[in-house]
């Protein structure tokens, strides 16, 4: 009864589907080895067999010629034929059993060693040739040679005929030795390749208890290979790989969560306090107004950052869904600068637009101008007063490339790597020289959001330089007609923000 959950087990485990998977290879290679062997050994065995019936059959055969041509009769010869055979030959072939047959008449004849006795009946022979045959004999099988000779006119009919016990007694033992033989050699091979493939599989095995091991609390571990240039060093690796992307991604979220936590908890933490300070004691309508719009620009900015927060989730479930359509992307990058141009006016900063082109893309226009006025916003918000923001279109290769340049501080090198990180800000001391109210009131989202929106347009968001003299975003986005009209006049102008 326990037989089949066991084997079922077995059947389960790949060390022992590798043990038997070599030993079914090995044993139709031993077994057909041994076959070959033996088939081998008993042609072997028959053909000496047959030699010496040949043999017999010859000395036998010129005997007779001899003595019937010695002694010038037939009769003559035949009497001193059968005397050799009883005396002479017995000694030569004491295995084999002759006879002499005159056609169907007995001529002479001897016994084996085994009390073989031909019949007094020649058996019948292939014309003119040699005979080879299997035969019971008085219940005794046996190898029997025919040949035929004629002498002085006479067909005589020479039998040998040998016992096959010792040819049947040394193909079984060659056939109980082979068998001994594959059994051992295939019990051999399941311990061996039993033995193997748990010794390649051991390292599958500690990988997979170390993997068991790790879990949120301590993704930094590694899995460790004991041979990193095989086939399980190559998966180790990969586990390994896997493990850093996970940690990155756990360590991301918990300083997503963190940052965010702070970000919400700003604007909430202001408005109550403004509505506290309002509430403590009476005060006049102007002071109310005060609290009022503190407390809607505080709930304005907590709602931005909300929206923010559910695009990049959005994102991060599984990709932007655009609603991808053929648009103009200069004409968004007017409505852009119109709505940038809001953006601008408390700092005085022009807006200028350069070359624009009409420029054919395939892509959502509410997401690519949320692009725009994020980067329009950024160049607003990290720029001096009275200072100029430039915004250009070209053709490069196939590709529309839109620049928007501010004059501000620039970013500091160490800090350009991690701008498009969530949340990220540089430090305090570039939005103080910028001035302005709104400088510094960024939660760190609008250049992630960008490049996110970007890069599901397969297009690229980069910060091509960054210097004191101002910094440049370029976006790069395909071409949808590869094509350029000549650049309206009228775009060309400087567009100036009162």
């Amino acid at each position: 009864m326990t037989k089949a959950p066991v084997f079922t087990t077995m059947i389960k485990s790949i060390r022992w589907r590798l043990a038997l998977a070599s030993v079914s290879v090995w044993a139709v290679i031993l077994v057909a080895s041994a076959a070959a062997v033996y088939s081998w050994a008993e042609h072997q065995l028959r053909a000496q067999l047959d030699r010496g019936l040949i043999s017999c059959l010859q000395v036998v055969g010129q005997s007779l010629t001899h003595e019937v041509q010695e002694h010038g009769s037939p009769a003559a010869g035949e009497k001193q034929i059968a005397d050799l055979l009883v005396t002479l030959h017995q000694q030569s072939f004491p295995r084999q059993a002759v006879a002499v047959f005159q056609d169907a008449r007995l001529v002479a004849k001897k016994k084996g060693d085994s009390d073989l006795t031909l019949d007094p009946v020649a058996p019948p022979v292939a014309p003119g040739g040699l005979q080879f045959a299997s035969r019971v004999i008085g219940r005794t099988p046996a190898r029997v040679a025919i040949r035929r000779l004629q002498e002085e006119g006479i067909r005589y009919t020479v039998v040998a005929a040998e016992p096959e016990a010792n040819l049947e007694l040394a193909l079984t033992s060659l056939r109980s030795a082979l068998l001994l033989l594959v059994s051992l050699a295939i019990l051999l091979s399941v311990g061996v390749g039993y033995a193997l493939a748990r010794g390649a599989l051991r390292p599958v095995i500690h990988m997979a208890e170390a993997v068991d091991r790790i879990h949120a609390g301590n993704l930094s571990q590694r899995i460790e290979s004991p041979n990193p240039g095989d086939e399980l060093g190559h998966l180790g690796a990969v586990f390994n790989r896997l493990l850093s992307r996970l940690d990155r991604s756990f360590e991301q979220e918990k300083q997503f969560m963190a940052d965010a936590s702070h970000e919400l908890r700003t604007p909430l933490s202001v408005s109550l306090l403004a509505a506290q300070v309002a509430l403590d004691r009476p005060r006049s309508g102007e002071e109310y107004r005060e609290a009022l719009s503190t407390i809607r620009n505080q709930l304005e900015r907590l709602a931005r950052l909300v929206r923010n927060l559910l695009t990049l989730a959005r994102s991060d479930a599984g990709g932007f869904q655009l609603q991808g359509s053929l648009c103009r992307l200069d004409e968004l990058v007017l409505e852009a600068v119109h709505t940038g141009s809001v953006l601008a006016r408390p700092k005085e900063i022009r807006l200028r637009i350069g070359d624009l082109p009409e420029a054919q893309v395939s892509a959502d226009p509410e997401l690519l101008r949320q692009v725009i006025v994020i980067l329009l916003d950024n160049a607003v918000k990290y720029s001096p007063s009275c200072t100029t923001v430039n915004i250009s279109l070209r053709e490069v290769a196939g590709s529309c490339e839109l620049d928007v340049q501010d004059q501000g501080c620039g970013i500091p090198r160490a800090a350009q790597t991690r701008i498009f990180d969530r949340f990220f800000r540089v430090e305090q001391s570039r939005s103080r020289t910028t001035g302005g109210t709104v400088a510094g009131e960024g939660a760190g989202l609008g250049l992630p959001i960008a490049q996110l929106i970007v890069r599901a347009h397969e297009g690229t968001l980069t910060l091509v330089e960054s210097s004191t003299a101002g910094s440049t975003f370029r976006v790069r986005l395909p071409l949808a007609t590869p094509t350029f009209q000549r650049p309206n006049a009228e775009r060309s102008k400087p567009v100036r923000v009162s």
